[in-house]
């Protein structure tokens, strides 16, 4: 149970932090918290998720809740550099090496 006491110190709470709230909204300095899933990052800088995973840490991404599978949130804005994928070799087909064993002969 609450007393009377305690409604007041909550009412002086609220009334602090919705005069620091106008503050900061006439001063236009707002904190930017406005954060985007790993996809929607994906899709702001025309790359792929996995390449957003695989640079979470260049651009910006935190990891939010516990566990193993905890999900990653990248900030909106988009970053003022992106990072650059390395690039990649250039694949070059094989052939199989030649057998010395003869192959059967295919019947029709």
């Amino acid at each position: 149970m609450l007393c009377e006491r305690d409604h007041e110190l909550i009412e002086e709470l609220v009334m602090r932090v919705s005069e620091r709230v106008v503050e900061l909204l006439g001063s236009g300095v707002v904190p930017s918290t406005a954060m985007v899933d790993a996809q929607t990052k994906a899709m702001q800088l025309g790359v792929s998720r996995e390449f957003v995973y695989r640079h979470a840490a260049a651009l910006g991404g935190v990891q939010v809740g516990g566990g193993e599978r905890s999900r990653w949130r990248f900030p909106a804005e988009p970053p003022t550099q992106t990072p650059q994928a390395p690039a990649m070799a250039p694949r070059v087909r094989r052939r199989p090496p030649r057998s010395s064993v003869p192959l059967l002969p295919i019947r029709g």
